[in-house]
């Protein structure tokens, strides 16, 4: 593709570059997110070993049927259930800002104009690269990292389940799924905080807000 064409796309991903946070800032996105997913993880699944432990491989176990497999989960669930409820503000800051540029152009973003601008004089091919890079990988980042928080509390709350009778597979599973969370979400962690831009200037530049 000739050097011309794509001078546009590059102006679009400068502008873009332009307002993603410093590295520290990156660290604690990703930490941040990262502890979401997995509290939230052992609230759902601790709630459901509570009403439904057969479901963790206990066959024929009664719900609250152990006392001290009962209170081991019952603290984890009313523990990340606190947790969630001190934070809730901030769930919902995080829902607000993803559906922000599904509803209107963001407008007051220094770097929306110039970035639209640019995307929009960018060919077809390069407008898809845009969204890929900036949009869907990022996207895809955040769901395998609930994919590994899921898979690392279910290895915590089975443990719990199983009276942590268990073999040393299971911490290491844990502890790698845990790891590749991080990775996932500390790679992605710039783009992630300009994701709603990202998303506002393609929807700019292509089909517009109407």
């Amino acid at each position: 593709m000739p050097p011309r064409s794509r001078r546009p796309y590059g102006d679009a991903v400068a502008w873009i570059r332009s307002r993603v946070p410093s590295r520290r800032v990156r660290g604690a996105i990703a930490a941040g997110f990262l502890g979401a997913l997995l509290v939230d993880a052992l609230l759902l699944l601790s709630s459901i070993a509570l009403v439904s432990p057969s479901s963790f491989g206990d066959a024929g176990a009664r719900a609250f049927g152990s006392g001290t497999r009962t209170i081991a989960l019952g603290a984890i669930a009313g523990a990340a259930g606190l947790w969630f409820l001190s934070r809730l503000r901030n769930h919902r800051r995080v829902v607000a800002r993803i559906r922000e540029p599904f509803r209107h152009p963001l407008e007051d973003d220094p770097a929306f104009g110039g970035a639209a601008g640019a995307l929009e004089a960018a060919p077809g091919a390069l407008q898809t690269r845009f969204a890929i890079g900036w949009i869907w990988i990022p996207a895809l980042a955040v769901l395998g990292a609930l994919a590994a928080s899921l898979t690392t509390a279910y290895f915590l709350v089975d443990a719990v389940v199983a009276r942590f009778e268990i073999g040393w597979q299971q911490p290491v599973f844990a502890a790698a799924n845990l790891v590749v969370g991080w990775a996932l979400l500390r790679a992605a962690a710039g783009r992630l905080a300009v994701w709603p831009l990202a998303v506002s200037v393609h929807r700019e530049a292509t089909t517009g807000y109407g």
